[in-house]
């Protein structure tokens, strides 16, 4: 609730704080991690992206959805290399998801 509240007011380094820790404490919880990444992306933050993604990764090698969040962090970071074989891991997991 805090971090949605922080996130109303406008203020973003909280919001960044919040989730960021939130991720950390409930790693399954995609929708946390996401939107973290939404906020990092924003302000152009592609190595904080990337950090969000590979701090849940272990907790989620099972869902297509935590490899196509670190693969868009890869590939924001312009480590397309990784970014791929990220990417298709994820179709690799879930062949009808977009």
């Amino acid at each position: 609730m805090r971090t949605v509240c922080a996130w109303v007011d406008g203020d973003i380094p909280a919001t960044l704080r919040l989730s960021e820790g939130m991720a950390q404490e409930f790693p399954r919880e995609l929708a946390i991690a996401k939107t973290c990444q939404y906020h990092l992306f924003n302000l152009g933050d592609s190595p904080g992206m990337l950090r969000v993604a590979t701090s849940i990764r272990e907790a989620n090698t099972d869902l297509p959805y935590m490899h196509g969040m670190l693969a868009f962090a890869y590939e924001q970071c312009h480590f397309l290399e990784e970014a791929e074989r990220a990417a298709r891991h994820a179709i690799a997991l879930k062949r009808k998801e977009p």
